[in-house]
């Protein structure tokens, strides 16, 4: 059986629940190298099981958004509250038990319900329209913070001092009563009398200490030979992990996104598991020199958490022809330099038009850009035919250079089917824009070569930004050499489709790599 344990956890200390209001909810991705190997894996029905170290209140609706509902799942806290598997199941306010005369307000973000002269409770919806917490206020000082479970049921309560500052976390059962509390100043665990006998300590130092010993107990009685334990490598575990689980059936996921830097700390955590997967070629470099210097026997596979998939190219059939640019890793001034290149190619050329990527909505650096592309687009108005009989929304449509923001992983599906030739010019290039080209057949020009760009064959290689015309030249002028970069990416969905990546990591773990 295969085990794949998730660092899905929240920003601060790592086991809290990351539930928040729907409209707190931060454009960022929640998709990763878990959730990908655990969709490809359902897909050719490999058998597999998520193992969740951390409270997470929604997290049903989590693997509903990702893929997962089907998959089967063991969570720490749920095995500590004595909470069963089930689907989720909303909650109606209104059939909690409120005082006589509550009367209910509705805001665009919050129900204010009001109970009393002194008291009143607000009330939180998720993403997904699920009730996700009441807070009690007295005179409109936070008192308590009730935090429902997607399954239909009181889960914890957060009770506050008089500064409005968190004090503690009550750990409720089905039945609401306390099973643990979590002291916020102290960070100890106490234990309610009454489950005493579910605990080996009455009293523990901190939650890390609670989550290991259930983990361990876990562990030990699914206990197998056969047993392979797929673990995201993040530095607030891994330690944890490598004390509960034989080193030889331990696999760390290193995920680049997660984890951009490797310290000597973070190599030493990860230097008890069999095997290494990683998706960064630097990072696979300074793995293979610490395994050399350490002595390590550990195998380490450069792979692609990302599967390929032939998606749909609709360039071919769009009037203006688009390049992307990706512009996130780079410094202003580094992109300000492609453009200084890109701005004229694109004026110059026939119904060229240039899109700046980024997953960032309101960075520094698109913000500092947005005044120099306002004044590229003004003058490519001005000079259209007819401009003086336009209105404000036909200017407005009329841009050679835009801005796409596109945090989440659809987006640049969505995105990728329309442009013509994609530009990461990253010192390592980014892997899902990588991968999503290789999808849609369309060429890409790098500076630093990877495994999924092949030089002259599904793109080029350049080493300085005066080389992107000529480049650009390559592929657009004519139909042979983007055909066959098109043809030739085909080839390489194969190579990286989820049916390959699975037999990969099948044959890594099972040690027929070296042919054992």
């Amino acid at each position: 059986m295969k085990y794949l344990i998730p660092a899905w956890y929240h920003e601060g200390e790592w086991w809290r629940d990351k539930a928040m209001p729907f409209y707190e909810t931060h454009f960022t991705t929640e998709f990763d190298d878990m959730v990908s190997l655990g969709n490809m894996l359902a897909k050719h029905a490999e058998p597999f099981e998520l193992i969740c170290l951390n409270y997470h209140s929604e997290l049903r609706n989590f693997l509903y958004r990702n893929g997962l509902f089907e998959s089967s799942y063991w969570s720490v806290f749920d095995a500590i509250q004595g909470f069963e598997l089930a689907i989720p199941q909303p909650i109606d306010y209104r059939d909690l038990h409120w005082p006589e005369g509550t009367e209910f307000i509705y805001t665009p973000y919050i129900v204010k319900a009001y109970t009393g002269t002194h008291t009143s409770s607000n009330i939180y919806m998720s993403q997904e329209g699920y009730m996700t917490w009441v807070e009690d206020y007295y005179d409109k000082h936070i008192e308590k913070r009730y935090i429902f479970d997607d399954r239909g049921f009181l889960s914890s309560v957060t009770y506050f001092n008089q500064q409005a500052q968190p004090e503690k976390i009550a750990y409720l059962n089905r039945e609401g009563h306390t099973v643990i509390e979590e002291r916020l100043d102290t960070g100890k665990v106490e234990v309610a009398e009454a489950f005493h006998d579910h605990f080996k300590q009455s009293e523990y130092s901190s939650m890390k200490e609670v989550i290991q010993e259930y983990l361990a107990a876990y562990i030990e009685t699914h206990q197998s030979p056969h047993n392979t334990y797929i673990a995201a490598s993040d530095s607030r575990h891994n330690a944890l992990l490598t004390e509960v689980i034989n080193g030889q059936q331990l696999t760390f996921s290193l995920f680049s996104r997660r984890q951009p830097e490797l310290s000597t700390s973070d190599l030493q955590a990860i230097s008890a598991a069999q095997h290494w997967l990683v998706d960064s070629q630097n990072q696979t470099a300074q793995l293979k020199q610490y395994k050399e210097e350490a002595g390590l026997a550990t195998d380490i596979m450069h792979h692609t958490p990302f599967p390929a998939t032939i998606l749909p190219n609709l360039s071919s059939q769009l009037h203006e022809t688009e390049i992307g640019l990706m512009i996130d890793g780079l410094s202003l001034e580094e992109v300000n330099q492609q453009l200084d290149v890109l701005i004229p190619y694109v004026q110059e050329g026939e119904d060229l038009r240039l899109v700046l990527l980024t997953r960032h909505s309101r960075s520094q650096r698109a913000e500092t850009l947005k005044d120099r592309i306002d004044e590229v687009n003004e003058a490519f108005a001005k000079a259209q035919p007819g401009y003086m009989l336009m209105d404000e929304t036909q200017i407005a449509e009329l841009k050679l250079v835009r801005f796409e923001f596109i945090p989440f992983e659809a987006d640049i599906v969505k995105l990728i089917s329309t442009l013509r030739i994609m530009i990461d010019l990253n010192r390592e290039p980014d892997l899902f824009l990588q991968i999503s080209s290789i999808s849609a057949g369309i060429p890409q020009i790098n500076r630093q070569p990877t495994e999924y760009m092949k030089d002259q064959a599904n793109g080029l290689l350049i080493t300085r930004n005066a080389e992107l015309p000529q480049a650009l030249d390559t592929f657009l002028i004519g139909l042979k050499n983007w055909n066959f970069a098109f043809a030739y990416s085909v080839q390489l969905v194969e190579a990286y489709s989820s049916e390959k990546l699975v037999q990969q990591l099948n044959r890594l773990i099972e040690g027929e790599t070296y042919g054992a």
